[in-house]
């Protein structure tokens, strides 16, 4: 049995990928030729936990998929199987696709994008290294408590030291 996608198909798909992009803050595009079921499985499911989307589509869809977005940059980058990750936490996703390469050969990063600026393999592997938002917003709150919680302990050792001054004289 043949399975045929049709024109009005095609076109409901690239503007639902088109929309999707439009919020997302990146993009990373990979070939995942030899990938079985079971790997893209295990993939997707990774880059679900970034906040993210995973989708393989043929590459004249993606290219008018990403028409008019901050991702248009990336057309000549689609040849051979392509896959397109997006999602809004770059950092996030690009830990997950990174880090499911360098445990499966079959899955090789072409390019990416952050906004309007284009990366190319070692740029995304580079990407994956800085820590994510909210790695960033956890040590940023751990530094604001750091100082308050000092001030606290301080107040409370002054406040110890003359409970006993007291109870000497006493």
């Amino acid at each position: 049995m043949e399975r045929t996608v049709d024109r009005a198909q095609k076109e409901l798909t690239v503007s639902e990928l088109n929309q999707k992009l439009q919020g997302a803050a990146g993009v990373i595009l990979a070939h995942n030729m030899g990938l079985n079921a079971s790997d893209i499985s295990d993939l997707r499911k990774k880059v679900r936990g970034a906040n993210g989307r995973f989708k393989v589509a043929k590459n004249r869809l993606i290219s008018r998929a990403i028409k008019g977005t901050s991702f248009e940059k990336l057309d000549d980058k689609l040849t051979g199987p392509t896959a397109i990750v997006y999602g809004e936490d770059i950092f996030a996703l690009t830990k997950a696709v990174c880090s499911f390469a360098k445990g499966n050969e079959k899955l090789k990063i072409v390019a990416g994008a952050m906004g309007s600026e284009i990366l190319d393999a070692k740029g995304v592997d580079a990407l994956s290294k800085m820590p994510s938002l909210n790695e960033l917003r956890a040590t940023i709150v751990g530094l604001l408590q750091a100082p308050a919680s000092k001030v606290a302990r301080v107040i409370n050792l002054y406040a110890t030291k003359d409970g006993e001054g007291e109870k000497a004289q006493a």
